[in-house]
């Protein structure tokens, strides 16, 4: 009989501790108005930038899950937006992502916020309202 995998034990053992959390994630492409109107709340206690713990997909987009390891906080991906950049060449997109935070209040979010990350460089922007 095979030993069970790490992923296997360590999934059990949060799913056991309650820690288990998800988040479905969205991708807007959004317009640069669509984005700046959106009310962004001053964030504390940041890092200068975050570690990344899951790579998106590819290498244009945001991280999965990022980690802050001076407050020990872990950051799941909850909406994407991408603002296109349109040249004579060709169109490539900004990319921020909305961020939930693992424990709650560590930037001086709230229950329903994120905080927002441009994915490019991992430095945050801000706070925002996730749930409306």
């Amino acid at each position: 009989m095979r030993a069970p995998s790490t992923v296997a034990v360590l999934t059990t053992a949060l799913m056991a501790s309650g820690c288990v959390h998800t988040y479905e994630t969205q991708i807007i492409d959004a317009s640069t108005a669509a984005v700046t109107q959106q009310p962004l709340k001053s964030a504390s206690n940041l890092p200068p930038t975050f570690v990344v713990v899951t790579p998106g997909a590819s290498g244009g987009d945001c991280p999965l899950r990022l980690r802050d390891d001076g407050l020990r906080t872990m950051l799941t991906l909850a909406r994407t937006l991408r603002i296109p950049i349109r040249d004579s060449a060709a169109t490539t997109y900004e990319t921020f992502g909305d961020y939930a935070v693992l424990p709650p209040g560590a930037y001086g979010d709230t229950e329903g916020d994120a905080l927002r990350i441009d994915c490019g460089v991992l430095r945050a922007l801000g706070v925002v309202r996730l749930i409306e």
